[in-house]
């Protein structure tokens, strides 16, 4: 028997299974915890500063579906910054109020041309904005080439 062709076939769904579900964080705390946590794990593995501010104005947990995309959102988000970007300063602002919740990235990282066809393959537009469409959310990306990347998105909870 092969064993290396078995683990991976093993292993495949389970990775793929790990990411269809809620971070323990997430499940349990909710958002506010998990990007928290998220971001102190991004701060610990790099010298980039990180400004992050959550803002609640009310105590009500976000839904889950609508947490979890806001969540995968940022992991993509940090990802791209941490692989591509060459950033030094990412902020992160998210606002969460009766009426809606609104979540904000910016970095000061090297930017892309939005129009270059073929500039989002693997990349957060990908996930964004299936995940931003599937909980019916407002989506805005901006980047330019020198300019950093801003992300702005938006959903309506009434």
């Amino acid at each position: 028997m092969n064993w290396t062709n078995y683990y991976k076939r093993q292993l495949i769904p389970l990775a793929i299974s790990r990411t269809n579900c809620l971070p323990p964080t997430l499940a349990n705390f909710g958002l506010e915890a998990a990007l928290e946590e998220l971001v102190d794990g991004y701060k610990q593995a790099s010298n980039w500063e990180i400004k992050y501010d959550y803002t609640a104005l009310n105590s009500e947990q976000i839904p889950g579906d609508i947490a979890l995309n806001l969540f995968r959102v940022t992991q993509e988000m940090l990802s791209n910054s941490f692989r591509y970007s060459s950033a030094n300063l990412i902020q992160i602002k998210v606002i969460a109020s009766q009426i809606s919740i609104v979540l904000q990235y910016n970095d000061n990282g090297k930017g892309f041309n939005l129009s270059k066809e073929g500039q989002f393959k693997g990349s957060v537009y990908k996930i964004s904005k299936p995940g931003c469409s599937h909980i019916q959310a407002d989506f805005k990306l901006e980047s330019e080439v020198g300019k950093g990347v801003n992300l702005y998105i938006k959903k309506d909870l009434l």
